[in-house]
């Protein structure tokens, strides 16, 4: 039970009593009447749990729920609190309209939110006065809607303090991940720069000191010539490791691109991330790898806005001279996909390197396939 409570969340578990104790103070008022209508009481039990249910599904910040089907139960919802308005005499049920209310800041803006809350009260008035003539409702009605006006910008306040947090991890999530890759860019300059003097100064210097030590082993006889014929093996064998040591230093001058992407990975909020990075995955391309690294941020940024997923896994692999970047998540796309500032960016950024993407959305998930072609 009390991992139960863990999971359902403190604010979660207030609502859901909440709930619980309107649907039992109703139930228990309407089976001792003086002649209980159990037909209506059992309509009633069967409202009860359907806002409930809707309630748990709506607020679960856990699994995630496409737009549509959010939509979808909030209607359910609403409507469930108008039946019970229409079988329940007990103005009180208006607390679950203003609980309801606090959808309104997700569909609208808070200006239209606030708008529309009194026009949602306006049925809770008219039902209460027609259906059971109750002369008084406007006081309740005027309390039960102060109620949702500070259940609509209570929550207005978190929704926003948490988006600015999600804001600014993902701003120093991305902030790691160009640290990582600058990083590794700096050490390939740094590589290339000793790679390129070695091969320039001393590389030169030995070139010209064997061209000498042949010349003088021409010129010299005995003894000598044995000592010059030894420097200018010695000078030869030097020279060779030399162009080895240069070429191992410019093959090892590749970014290491897997830090930067674990860095833009971890701690997503709300999201499950999987790497499946082949092992030993260097790119000599500082431009190509920062271009991997904007499309898997910006594919990670679309799928917390627009994916309702739990759930994103990002393979990157080589084959033969091309790159090949998976990104997926296990959310729903309800509609035709269209294509953002976001899935263009991407595809400007592929087409740069004469690259391929193609983005598939259905109730699966939605899948970004890009291939792109490692400069010569």
């Amino acid at each position: 039970m009390i991992n139960y409570v863990k999971n359902i969340g403190v604010e979660r578990m207030s609502g859901v009593l909440t709930i619980l104790t309107i649907a039992s103070i109703s139930l228990f008022l309407l089976a001792n009447w003086d002649s209980p209508d159990w037909l209506r009481i059992v309509f009633a039990f069967f409202l009860y749990v359907v806002y409930l249910c809707c309630f748990l599904r709506t607020t679960d910040e856990e699994q995630g729920i496409s737009e549509q089907l959010y939509v979808t139960l909030v209607v359910v919802q609403l409507f469930s609190v108008l039946g019970l308005f229409f079988i329940t005499p007990y103005n009180f049920n208006a607390i679950l309209l203003g609980i309801w209310s606090g959808h309104l800041v997700f569909l609208f803006s808070l200006r239209k939110a606030i708008v529309l809350s009194p026009v949602l009260f306006l049925s809770f008035y008219s039902v209460f006065t027609w259906h059971w003539h109750d002369s008084y409702v406007w006081l309740s009605m005027l309390l039960y809607w102060m109620l949702s006006l500070f259940t609509i910008t209570m929550i207005n306040a978190v929704h926003q303090e948490i988006q600015a947090k999600e804001a600014s991890q993902q701003l120093n999530r991305e902030l790691m991940a160009a640290q990582s890759l600058l990083k590794e860019a700096t050490k390939q300059s740094e590589r290339v720069r000793i790679a390129r003097n070695i091969h320039d100064l001393v590389g030169h210097h030995l070139t010209a000191l064997t061209i000498n030590l042949q010349v003088a082993s021409h010129k010299t006889q005995g003894e000598a010539k044995e000592q010059v014929d030894k420097s200018y093996a010695i000078a030869k064998l030097l020279l060779a490791d030399v162009r080895e040591a240069v070429t191992e230093i410019r093959e090892k001058s590749n970014i290491e691109l897997t830090e930067a992407l674990h860095a833009l990975a971890d701690s997503v909020p709300r999201l499950q991330i999987r790497l499946a990075l082949e092992e030993n995955l260097d790119i000599t391309n500082v431009e190509l790898a920062d271009t991997i690294l904007r499309c898997v941020q910006e594919s990670i940024t679309n799928t917390l806005k627009h994916g309702h997923a739990s759930e994103f896994e990002i393979e990157l692999k080589r084959e033969r001279d091309a790159l090949n970047l998976s990104m997926k998540d296990n959310g729903s796309v309800s509609s035709a996909l269209t294509l953002g500032n976001g899935l263009t960016g991407i595809k400007e950024r592929v087409a740069a390197f004469k690259g391929q993407v193609q983005f598939i959305g259905n109730q699966s998930g939605f899948h970004t396939f890009i291939t792109l072609l490692e400069p010569a």
